[in-house]
C-alpha cells in the first residue's frame, strides 16, 4: 500500500513538471542566434528606432495611449537586453559587450530623437501620460520582471509565439526614455531622472529574468568559468537589482501614502461638503511648511458660512490631515447647479473663482498695507508729540510749534538712479522777549535733540517771524 501511495505522487509530481516543461519545445541554439543577431542597431533598426522614438513622443505629447502602444511594437531596444540576460546565463563575454554596446547606442539615439521632438513641438507640455512614468514603484518591477519571463519563452520557442506583441507592449521601453527626452529638452529634472529610472528599472529586470530562464532552460554554456568569476558575476548583479529596487519601494510606499490621503479627503468632502444644493468641482492639497497644509475645494452651488468652515476645519484635523487647514472658494448658484458640472464648463468655474480669489487676497494685502501705514503714522504722531512736549520744556522762549514731513527726491546722473526719502520739518516760533544770538544758538541744540529723538540723519528746522 505504501508503495502504491508513493508511485501516485511521484506520478503527480511528473505531471506538474510536464505541465510547466519549457525545455521540451525550447530552441536554444535557435534562440541564441536570434538575438544574437537582432541586438545590433543599424540598417532597418535604425529605422525601427528612430520611428519608434518619434511615435512615442508624439503620444506622449498628444496624451494618446493608441499612439504609444504603436511606438512600443516596433521598438527594436528589447533585443539587446535580451542579449545582456542570456549572455550572462550562457557566459558569453562576447555577446555581453556587444549588447551592452548596442543597448548604449539605442539609449542615447532614443533620448536624442525625443529630445529634438520635443525641442521643436509647439505643444510640449507635460501630458498625464508623460507624468504617468515618472514615479516607478516595485509593481513596475514586477511587470519588467515578468514581461522579461514572457519575452525569453516566446523568443525560445520552435514556433513564433503570438505573446511577443504584448511582451513588447507590457514592457513599455520606449515611452519612459522619450520622457526623459522631454524632461531633458524642457529642462525639467524631475522628470528626466523619473524616466531614465523607469527605464533602467525595466532594462534591468528584463536582463535578470531573462538571466534566470536561460538557466532554468538550461541553455549550454558557450564558455565555462571558474567559481569565483561565477560568485562575482552573481555579487554584481544582486547589488545592481537592490540599488535598483529600493527607490522604487520607497516611492511605492509613499504613492499609497498619497492614495490613502486622497481617500480620507475624498471621504471628507463627501460627508460635510457635498449636500443637495451643492456640489464639489474640483479639490487640491497644498504642503506647507512645518506640516501646515492646506486644502482648497471648488463648489458650485449654495455658499458655506464662515461659522461653519471653523467646525469643518476641526473636522478636518481630526479625520483627514492634522496640521491643515480649510480654504473654500464657493461660485454661488444657488438658483441650480446642475448646468454647471458640465465638463465643458467646469475650467470656466474654477478660474472664475480663482480670479475672484486672487482679487480677495489683492484686496487683503492693500488693506494691511493701509493699516501698517496708519499705525506707523500714528506713532510718528505719537513720537512728535512727545518730542514737542519735551522742546517746550527745554525751551520755554518757544511760543508755538508743529511738526511736518518734507518728502526729497534724490536724483544721480552718473548712475541714472532715484532715491525717495522724508526729513521731518520743525516749524518754530520764538516769544518776542527771545535775543536774536540766543535764538540762533538754540536752533543748532534743538536740531541736534531732534535727530537723536527723532531717529532721522536730518532735521530742517522752520522759524516762523513774529508779526
Amino acid at each position: 500500500m505504501p508503495d502504491i501511495r508513493k508511485y501516485k505522487y511521484l506520478r503527480f509530481l511528473v505531471h506538474i513538471k510536464n505541465f510547466f516543461n519549457l525545455i521540451s519545445d525550447a530552441n536554444r541554439q535557435g534562440t541564441i542566434d536570434s538575438i544574437g543577431s537582432d541586438i545590433y542597431i543599424r540598417g532597418a533598426n535604425v529605422w525601427y528606432l528612430i520611428c519608434s522614438a518619434l511615435i512615442a513622443s508624439i503620444g506622449l505629447d498628444t496624451n494618446s495611449p493608441a499612439v504609444i502602444i504603436g511606438a512600443m511594437l516596433i521598438s527594436p531596444l528589447m533585443a539587446p537586453i535580451l542579449g545582456v540576460g542570456l549572455s550572462l546565463g550562457i557566459h558569453d563575454k562576447e555577446t555581453f559587450f556587444t549588447s551592452v554596446k548596442q543597448f548604449a547606442i539605442a539609449v542615447i539615439g532614443s533620448l536624442l530623437v525625443s529630445s529634438i521632438y520635443f525641442l521643436i513641438t509647439p505643444l510640449g507640455n507635460a501630458t498625464s501620460e508623460i507624468l504617468a512614468r515618472t514615479k516607478p514603484t516595485i509593481l513596475d518591477v514586477g511587470v519588467a520582471f515578468f514581461g522579461g519571463v514572457a519575452g525569453i519563452v516566446a523568443g525560445s520557442r520552435t514556433k513564433a509565439a503570438a505573446a511577443i506583441p504584448g511582451v513588447a507592449i507590457a514592457t513599455a521601453l520606449m515611452p519612459p526614455i522619450c520622457t526623459a527626452g522631454f524632461g531633458l529638452a524642457t529642462a525639467r529634472w524631475d522628470i528626466f531622472f523619473g524616466g531614465i529610472y523607469l527605464f533602467f528599472i525595466n532594462a534591468v529586470f528584463i536582463s535578470f529574468s531573462s538571466y534566470i530562464m536561460v538557466r532554468l532552460m538550461k541553455f549550454p554554456f558557450k564558455e565555462y568559468v571558474d567559481s569565483k568569476v561565477a560568485a562575482r558575476v552573481k555579487r554584481v548583479m544582486i547589488t545592481t537589482i537592490i540599488l535598483i529596487t529600493v527607490p522604487s519601494i520607497l516611492i511605492f510606499f509613499q504613492i499609497i501614502n498619497e492614495v490613502r490621503l486622497k481617500n480620507r479627503i475624498n471621504t471628507f468632502i463627501s460627508r460635510y461638503i457635498e449636500s443637495p444644493e451643492r456640489k464639489v468641482i474640483d479639490w487640491k492639497l497644498s504642503v506647507g511648511i512645518n506640516d501646515s497644509n492646506q486644502i482648497t475645494i471648488f463648489t458650485v452651488g449654495n455658499k458655506i458660512s464662515d461659522e461653519k468652515t471653523d467646525s469643518l476645519n476641526t473636522a478636518l484635523n481630526e479625520s483627514v490631515l492634522k496640521k491643515s487647514r480649510l480654504k473654500l472658494l464657493q461660485y454661488d448658484a444657488s438658483s441650480g447647479f446642475e448646468k454647471y458640472l458640465r465638463e465643458e464648463i467646469k475650467s470656466d468655474i474654477l478660474q472664475t473663482v480663482e480670479i475672484k480669489d486672487q482679487q480677495e487676497k489683492e484686496l487683503e494685502t492693500k488693506l494691511r498695507t493701509a493699516e501698517e501705514k496708519l499705525k506707523k503714522n500714528e506713532l510718528d504722531s505719537l513720537k512728535y508729540e512727545k518730542a514737542s512736549k519735551e522742546l517746550k520744556i527745554l525751551y520755554p522762549e518757544i511760543e508755538k510749534i508743529s511738526f511736518s514731513i518734507a518728502h526729497m527726491v534724490n536724483y544721480s546722473v552718473n548712475d541714472t538712479s532715484m532715491a525717495k526719502f522724508k526729513i521731518p520739518s520743525i516749524m518754530l516760533q520764538w516769544k518776542k522777549s527771545i535775543p536774536k544770538r540766543q535764538a540762533q544758538q538754540n536752533i543748532r541744540k534743538i536740531e541736534k535733540f531732534l535727530t537723536s529723538r527723532l531717529d532721522v540723519d536730518t532735521v530742517q528746522v522752520v522759524i516762523i517771524e513774529n508779526r
